[in-house]
């Protein structure tokens, strides 16, 4: 598409293009330079006029490639945001995770040059949500051929992303660069303005030393997956999307007044953003001018104007998924040992962060039981899993790693609920209506652990995931043997202790995730509560009959 630069009353016409990176010419126009194309939503820049879009990769030697030189943006003049007499024989790049060195800037005042640069995203594009998050994967070993992948921490369970790409789920960023130049007697001269969607992603594999036992230390190893030779690599983005807002070649000038250049970019199958300790994705936007500072002197000097801006990108459910509200689980079942009966019920299986759910346990003793209970507790339970791959040969392992977290959300001392068991000491019932889980503060017990249901795609391994959150809700139930079942003689003179933990898989949200699953609340439609007419309606007269006219 073509976007408009506003000035004053007049427009500017500047190629704007979303959904792909290149360059805006040919190298033939450019002096014989290569550029580097990258292969991204499966959409790369064409040429200017054409609404086809190629979906090739091209190779280029990447010995033509610049160096890469690592900066700091705190470091950087003018508020953190020029790059001083940038010669262009480098390519720029910082570490994004860093907000303390390398802050988010969205402005640049340079009263030097007098001029001022503001990146500007539109409210809406600033929190991202895509209507795709896929529940349900190909599993051969299920009688329907599918199961939810939030059930199986492994990361062999994987959502099928090629019916949500077929249905053309999408989202659009966008937004503008302001420019005011304030210099009355100069004007400025820009060389380039490039605006770029940049997504970063940190994987981390879980290496595995094949000539170490299982008890050794050092078996296992978590680190951070880096695809290329070089040493940094895991600060260049994984995924970007380059929009050109000056089509033309060579030093545009720009005199004094106020100029506007919109920009979207068009997201397609872009992972989800996340930040753990076993995984992170994060984006940046990042507006990049390339001024001359003296358009006269031969070769000219150039300062780089660096503006990033954070965006947060979020899978949600759909309206289709909205049945999985109200979804019941239920788990009964016979323990053998202690001759007990038990049957727990939820009252969904989806469940949103800080939101009331229930659940509902019953438990019934047999005749012949030799148990006592003695404390039931319910927990939700968090597993992170990675993909394993051998240490030496770099080969993926078929087993997963999981790291898992608890939480206690409920207890019941029944010990000490004596009126409890007078008044039924076989039969024992409990429904809580007013759990919640705790949301992910450090003033609450998970503090910054809990997350919520995550799965996205391996780049490195196909048909894996790089990164999987699962939960599960686990009600444990500890029994102890009967006074009356050990003897007097028994030298310990201590009673056995069991727990029977029941697990049932859930799919946990947060509100973002969950909007689509609410209907919007309804409002009575308000009206006058006395109508009156100072006359009478008129009444339609044809001929002699009062009847209304036929048309």
């Amino acid at each position: 598409m073509v976007d408009n630069i506003r000035f004053c009353g007049r427009t500017i016409r500047s190629l704007s293009i979303g959904s792909g990176t290149g360059s805006s010419g040919s190298a033939a126009n450019s002096g014989g330079k290569s550029y580097k194309w990258r292969r991204f939503s499966g959409s790369s820049i064409g040429s200017i006029g054409s609404n086809s879009i190629s979906t090739d990769t091209v190779d280029v030697d990447c010995s033509l490639e610049k160096p890469k030189k690592l900066i700091r943006l705190r470091n950087l003049k003018h508020g953190g945001t020029t790059i001083r007499n940038d010669s262009g024989q480098f390519e720029f790049f910082y570490n994004p995770l860093e907000i303390g060195t390398n802050p988010y800037n969205t402005k640049c005042m340079n009263k030097d040059h007098g001029f001022t640069i503001e990146l500007c995203l539109d409210p809406m594009s600033k929190n991202v949500y895509l209507p795709d998050l896929c529940i349900r994967g190909e599993n051969p070993l299920s009688p329907s051929r599918s199961s939810p992948i939030f059930a199986d921490p492994s990361i062999a369970l994987v959502p099928d992303r090629n019916e949500s790409l077929q249905r053309g789920y999408g989202v659009t960023i966008s937004g503008k660069i302001k420019m005011v130049v304030t210099n009355t007697k100069n004007a400025i001269y820009i060389e380039s303005y490039r605006v770029k969607l940049k997504c970063f992603v940190h994987q981390y594999l879980c290496m595995v030393d094949p000539d170490k036992k299982e008890s050794c230390a050092g078996k296992r190893t978590v680190k951070l997956c880096k695809d290329e030779p070089h040493e940094n690599a895991h600060m260049l983005p994984h995924k970007d999307i380059e929009v050109d807002l000056l089509s033309s070649s060579g030093c545009r000038s720009f005199s004094f007044g106020t100029y506007e250049f919109p920009f979207s970019f068009h997201l397609v199958d872009f992972p989800a953003s996340i930040l753990s300790y076993f995984g992170k994705t994060f984006y940046r936007v990042e507006s990049v001018l390339r001024v001359a500072k003296s358009p006269n002197l031969n070769p000219p000097t150039y300062d780089t104007v660096l503006l990033t801006d954070e965006i947060n990108v979020k899978r949600i459910l759909s309206s289709a998924n909205m049945t999985l509200k109200h979804e019941s689980v239920s788990v009964q079942g016979h323990w053998d040992k202690y001759q007990l009966n038990y049957n727990v019920m939820l009252n969904s299986r989806l469940m949103e962060i800080d939101v009331p759910f229930g659940i509902s346990l019953g438990l019934m003793k047999e005749r012949n039981s030799m148990g006592k209970i003695k404390h039931i507790s319910i927990c939700l339970s968090q597993s992170i899993s990675i993909p394993c791959v051998n240490s030496k040969t770099l080969e993926l392992l078929p087993t997963t790693y999981a790291s898992r977290n608890e939480v206690e959300l409920y207890q019941i001392d029944v010990e000490s609920d004596a009126e409890a068991l007078k008044q039924n000491e076989s039969f024992q019932y409990y429904e809580v209506d007013n759990l919640k889980i705790p949301p992910s503060d450090k003033k609450y017990y998970c503090k910054n652990w809990l997350k919520p249901f995550y799965c996205e795609m391996n780049t490195k391994f196909q048909g894996r995931a790089r990164l999987k959150i699962c939960h599960t809700l686990v009600v444990k139930i500890k029994l102890s043997d009967d006074e009356n079942s050990w003897s007097e003689d028994d030298q310990s003179n201590s009673r056995q202790t069991s727990c029977l933990s029941l697990k049932m898989p859930i799919l946990l949200v947060d509100q973002d995730m969950a909007n689509n699953l609410s209907l919007p609340p309804y409002h009575k439609a308000t009206m006058p509560t006395d109508i009156s007419f100072t006359d009478d309606p008129p009444a339609y007269h044809h001929g002699d009959t009062t009847e209304p006219p036929k048309y």
